[in-house]
C-alpha cells in the first residue's frame, strides 16, 4: 500500500468495500462455533463485499480461516479504548497492564493469515487529541510492526506514527483537505454508515484514499 498506487493485491490495484463484523453470533452468544464464524464471512462475501473489519476484538481462528479460504481481506483489531474510558467497564481499565501482551498474542497467532492486510490498534481514541496521543501511538505501532504487521489509529502527530490513517465517518468531509495538507498520508475509511457506501466508493479519485465502507 502506498500514496502513489493505493492498495495493490498481487500487483493489481484494488478498492476495498468492507463490512464491520463484531465478535458475537447473535442468539448463539459470544461463543465460538466454527460454522457460525464461517457464515459471518459468507454473508458479506455474497453481498458483494471484499473485506471486513473486526471490531474491536481479535477474531476467532475459524473466522480468519474462512477469510483465507473465501478471499475476504481483513483489518484485524486487538481492542477498542486506550487509557481513556468510553464506557464504565471498557478496556481502559486494563490497558497499561495488558496492551503489550494482547498485541503480542494477536500478532503471533494471526500474522500468517494471508487475508490480513492491516492491523488496528484502537478505535476512536480520545488521546490522539492530547499530548499523550503521539507517544502512545508510536509505542503501539512499533509493537505491532515488531511482530511483522502493518498498523492503523489523530490528529497529525499521532497519524505520523502509523502506516495507515483510519477515519470513522468523516473521511468524506476531511479527506480531500487532509490529502492536500499531508499528501504522504494513506487514508482508510474504517467505519461509516451503510447509506454512505456508494458515495464513498465514487469519492476517491486519489490512490491514497483507500475506501473501506462499513455495514
Amino acid at each position: 500500500m502506498s500514496v502513489d498506487k493505493g492498495l495493490l493485491l498481487s500487483e493489481a490495484p484494488i478498492k476495498l468495500a468492507g463490512a464491520s463484523v463484531h465478535h458475537d453470533n447473535g442468539p448463539l452468544s459470544a461463543a465460538a462455533f466454527d460454522r457460525a464464524e464461517e457464515r459471518k464471512v459468507e454473508l458479506p462475501k455474497a453481498a458483494g463485499f471484499n473485506s471486513v473489519r473486526r471490531e474491536h476484538n481479535p477474531p476467532f481462528t475459524a473466522f480468519l480461516d474462512a477469510c483465507d479460504r473465501l478471499g475476504i481481506l481483513v483489518l484485524n483489531e486487538p481492542f477498542d479504548a486506550w487509557t481513556v474510558s468510553k464506557r464504565k467497564y471498557d478496556y481502559a481499565r486494563f490497558f497499561h497492564e495488558w496492551w503489550q501482551r494482547d498485541i503480542d498474542a494477536m500478532g503471533k497467532r494471526d500474522r500468517n493469515h494471508p487475508s490480513i492486510i492491516a492491523w488496528g490498534t484502537g478505535n476512536e481514541i480520545p488521546e490522539v487529541w492530547t499530548a499523550d496521543g503521539a507517544p502512545l501511538a508510536k509505542q503501539i505501532a512499533e509493537r505491532v510492526r515488531s511482530l511483522g504487521a502493518t498498523y492503523r489509529p489523530n490528529p497529525d502527530a499521532a497519524f505520523a506514527q502509523v502506516d495507515i490513517a483510519g477515519y470513522n465517518y468523516n473521511l468524506a468531509q476531511n479527506g480531500r483537505e487532509d490529502h492536500m495538507r499531508v499528501p504522504s498520508r494513506i487514508m482508510m475509511t474504517t467505519e461509516s454508515f451503510p447509506a454512505d457506501a456508494f458515495e464513498k466508493l465514487l469519492l476517491y479519485t486519489s490512490p491514497s484514499l483507500v475506501s473501506h465502507t462499513n455495514q
